[in-house]
């Protein structure tokens, strides 16, 4: 089989690996580590809320990232949740330790059954850089079924400190075939804002100064000092045009009886601000993290 397959979407965030698999995880019954620098430095980088972007034919997908409370275990475990509107969530671990005698790293991949249980170990061959990791199962040995129904599974992951991409093949018992279409997600971390808005009615202007949304399709209807709906719903979300290859951040005001479009506004998914300005409807929002 080809070892490049997915190397092309991976190699652009970090680059990849290779590795191994098989049986159920166990926790580790040892005391702390002193604690590696470069496991602790992905421990605070790697946890947060991410969404992939969404497009006119794409649903959203959305991804938490936490660790286990004690940083500095070995080994380092994530908590992968990953859940889209209306399905069942799908929770996967991700463990990271430090080779013993090696300046390199092992650790396993083990999805989690409705019980979240381990229904098996992967072994993962992991590439540590200053911006992140890439890692890698093995199908040979990572796989699922039994018999000539069995699959391989290949899984890779690569994060570079602001995005996470997961992808996933599964072969057939030819060890080549793909048994499924693959698929390759990648997740950018959820940018929140706080801002205000306003709507014009005669001379003066009615106000909001609390707004708090996010890019994973945020939506806000605001309301005066004195409660009272400003007559307009806000909408923000990190989206993908048909026509652009590059994702766009999208502020958008709507009617919220009609769900008609009053005014939109576009800027760069990194942005620290983005803003509508209508002769009588404004809104202004500031990134926070």
């Amino acid at each position: 089989m080809t070892r490049c397959w997915l190397r092309v979407g991976l190699a652009a965030v970090v680059g990849l690996g290779v590795a191994a698999c098989s049986t159920a995880p166990e926790r580790p019954d040892r005391a702390a580590a002193a604690g590696d620098p470069v496991l602790e430095r992905l421990a605070t980088t790697m946890p947060g809320d991410y969404a992939t972007t969404t497009s006119d034919t794409t649903a959203m997908l959305l991804l938490t990232v936490s660790t286990e409370p004690l940083v500095r275990q070995d080994p380092l475990i994530f908590n992968l949740t990953q859940q889209q509107t209306g399905q069942p969530h799908r929770r996967f671990v991700l463990a990271l330790h430090q080779a013993d005698q090696s300046d390199g790293y092992t650790g396993f991949f083990a999805p989690m059954d409705v019980n979240d249980q381990p229904v098996r170990r992967c072994e993962l061959d992991i590439t540590i850089r200053s911006s992140g990791l890439s890692a890698r199962t093995d199908p040979e040995t990572c796989r699922f079924g039994e018999g000539q129904a069995a699959v391989g599974l290949i899984k890779e992951f690569a994060f570079d400190g602001s995005q996470l991409v997961i992808a996933d093949r599964l072969v057939g018992a030819d060890r080549t075939t793909p048994a499924a279409p693959d698929q390759v997600h990648t997740f950018h971390r959820i940018a929140r804002f706080t801002g205000w808005a306003g709507i014009k009615e005669g001379e003066s202007w009615r106000l909001t100064r609390s707004i708090e949304m996010d890019s994973a399709n945020g939506q806000f209807e605001p309301l005066d000092a004195a409660g009272m709906a400003l007559g307009f719903e806000i909408r923000l979300s990190r989206q993908r045009l048909d026509q652009m290859d590059t994702p766009i951040l999208r502020l958008s005001v709507h009617d919220p009886e009609t769900g008609k479009t009053l005014g939109q506004s576009w800027a760069d998914p990194d942005a620290r601000s983005i803003g509508i300005a209508l002769p009588d409807l404004q809104v202004g929002l500031t990134r926070i993290d």
